[in-house]
């Protein structure tokens, strides 16, 4: 199976609050510390996963460069190969589309960070 189905398959089983889209875009986070190459995995109006070696620290603010479009970011979660961003403000109508073109699968809402439960894995609730 490959990483986008895996990755379509375990959003379906996610609670989430706003629609996504699965693609794989490559695009720049800059921060204090440079820019950093990465790819977005999926994207909702509301944040982004992004998927990069050595992602910065949760807490890390800066702007994700998507061709012309920046937006200003917090990352909200992170991980060996990839952090999740929240925008500082909602996407613009039609902009998430753009973004993503032909590319995009929509798959569900985006996470609802009051739906995590603390101290638990999710890869533990996905695998069962």
């Amino acid at each position: 199976m490959s990483s986008l189905a895996n990755r379509q398959q375990a959003a379906e089983i996610e609670r989430r609050r706003a629609g996504r889209m699965l693609v794989e875009i490559p695009v720049g986070l800059r921060t204090v510390s440079g820019v950093r190459d990465c790819k977005i995995a999926n994207i909702s109006d509301a944040g982004a996963k992004l998927e990069l070696d050595d992602p910065p620290p949760m807490g890390v603010t800066g702007w994700l460069v998507m061709g012309e479009d920046e937006v200003y970011c917090t990352v909200v979660w992170t991980n060996e190969t990839a952090c999740g961003v929240e925008f500082e403000f909602v996407l613009r109508p039609g902009m998430m589309a753009r973004l993503a073109g032909e590319r995009a699968k929509e798959v569900g809402p985006a996470a609802d960070r009051g739906n995590i439960q603390m101290g638990r894995k999710r890869s533990a609730l996905v695998s069962r």
